[in-house]
């Protein structure tokens, strides 16, 4: 039989393990249900910081292009994991009561994504079959008031003058051919000869100095000046002279056209059009081409078009930057900047479009509507870091081209320029293509808000296995497939991202 002193050593022991027993259960439930809701919760947070990183990213390259900044540098960093120490509230300061750190990877152009543009559309160039739109007189506010100026005999000195009718608008307005010195030069200068009387006759030898040495070194003396003629503009608004002579265009070439936008900010008539209003040629109103001496305008702008299936923009990549998250509690996520648009795609889940893309509908005149366009892309090599560290995103713009193709074949501009603008958009996968759709639908929709009606756009129904997404712009069907009805902008914004590991 066992002595009392020994029962009571046995109830020690099973006390001491049953209490162990308790903290390896509690330490056990704490491991398997906390640790893996606060490594979700931390990376739920990580997503959401990620999330707003990018829209960041995309308003800083926004300001970039939007106020034509070509020599301005922007940085960000991003944290590429939640590391631990994002975590609250752990059970003891041990890596094994703490959710594990999760990491990420960013990589600059790892997709192959392209798109395209065609275009039914008026351009400056003189495509076979001209037309010209019916753009006189001016009826609402226009953006631009554009006419062709051109002088077949620059030396001449010859100009127009413009006046609106009826004449609401008091100001005129003169383009001239004006020629500018650009430089002078004075010819070899010898030594200034010196009069030295010798007595006698001083007049004599005064008279004999003027004709002989002075009169050689005055000879010797000669000046050139240099000119170039250029296209000038003068305004007169209310009587007074607002400018003189302001160069449009210096060293001008003879028959050959210049683009002229009267409503250009610099000459201040922006504000002194009151519309509607024709634009008198030196009292000629008649529409189409003009020769007053030796100057010939062309006004309104006489435009071509091109035939079916119109002119292109090519394929050419969009380029990327992207995050990719490893995550070890929570869903798999992606994040994406492309051609202006933010993506958020979960693998084999589905996509959304986070941050639409710089493409807007409008209308403001009836029966008429505005396409915006700004095609970024982004040039750089393929570029990738990994791991738990934080990494930079350095960027700039590289060069921003405006209403033209890469061919240098420039649209129509400040007036309706097209009967159609299609944009297709070639993803590497089918989850791409769907989230495109997306965005190009809210594009649709916001236009929707902005006056144009339902029918004038459409989106391409998506089929099974598509990479394809196509948007389609028609403009107002009651005007007719060959109607101008679409007043196209269309900017090309090229950039380049670079990544650099920043240490902790």
């Amino acid at each position: 039989m066992a002595s009392e002193w020994q029962e009571t050593a046995l109830s020690e022991v099973i006390g001491f393990i049953l209490i162990l027993a308790i903290i390896t259960a509690a330490a056990s439930l704490y491991i398997v249900y906390v640790v893996p809701a606060q490594g979700r919760e931390a990376e739920i947070r990580h997503m959401e910081y990620i999330s707003g990183e990018f829209t960041g990213y995309k308003i800083g390259i926004d300001s970039l292009w939007i106020n034509d900044r070509e020599d301005v540098t922007i940085s960000r960093t991003y944290d590429l994991g939640t590391l631990g120490a994002t975590t609250q509230g752990t059970f003891l300061n041990l890596p094994l009561f703490q959710p594990y750190g999760s990491s990420g990877t960013m990589v600059v152009n790892g997709r192959g994504d392209t798109i395209g543009y065609e275009i039914l559309g008026a351009v400056t160039e003189d495509y076979p079959g001209n037309y010209t739109p019916g753009f006189n007189p001016i009826e609402g506010p226009p953006r631009h008031l554009y006419l062709e100026f051109k002088s077949t005999d620059k030396s001449s000195g010859d100009g127009i003058r413009l006046t609106p009718t009826p004449g609401d608008s008091d100001w005129v307005v003169w383009l001239n051919v004006t020629p500018i010195v650009t430089s002078a030069q004075t010819g070899p200068v010898g030594t200034f000869p010196i009069l030295t009387l010798t007595g006698g006759n001083n007049f004599e030898q005064i008279q004999t100095y003027i004709a002989g040495p002075l009169k050689t070194w005055a000879d010797s003396v000669g000046s050139s000046v240099y000119t170039e003629h250029a296209l000038t503009i003068t305004v007169v608004k209310n009587g007074n002279e607002t400018l003189s002579n302001w160069i449009i265009k210096r060293n001008i070439d003879e028959n050959v056209y210049y683009l002229v936008d009267l409503l250009d900010p610099a000459y201040g008539l922006v504000n002194d059009v009151d519309y509607s209003f024709t634009l008198l040629r030196d009292g000629n109103d008649v529409a189409g081409e003009l020769t007053t001496g030796t100057i010939i305008t062309n006004y309104p702008v006489s435009v071509g078009y091109s035939s079916i299936p119109g002119f292109v923009i090519p394929d050419h990549p969009m380029g990327t930057l992207e995050y990719l998250s490893n995550n070890y509690y929570w869903i798999q996520q992606i994040y994406f900047y492309q051609n202006g648009a933010v993506f958020l795609e979960q693998p084999d889940d589905g996509s959304v479009v986070k941050v639409l893309p710089a493409i807007t509908l409008t209308s403001d005149q009836p029966g008429k509507m505005k396409v915006q366009v700004t095609d970024i892309q982004i040039l750089s090599s393929t570029q990738s870091l990994g791991g738990t560290g934080s990494a930079e995103v350095t960027s700039f713009i590289s060069g921003i081209t405006t209403d033209e193709t890469e061919s240098g074949i420039q649209f129509a501009r400040g007036i309706p320029n097209a009967q159609t603008v299609i944009i297709t958009v070639n993803t590497d996968s089918e989850q791409s293509a769907l989230a495109w759709d997306g965005a190009f639908r809210r594009v649709k929709s916001l236009g929707s808000l902005n006056g144009v009606p339902d029918g004038w756009s459409s989106v391409d129904p998506h089929s099974s296995g598509s990479t394809t997404s196509t948007f389609r712009i028609t403009g107002n069907p009651v005007n007719g497939p060959d109607d101008y009805d679409i007043l196209l902008d269309y900017t090309r914004v090229n950039m380049s991202a670079s990544l650099q590991s920043v240490a902790a």
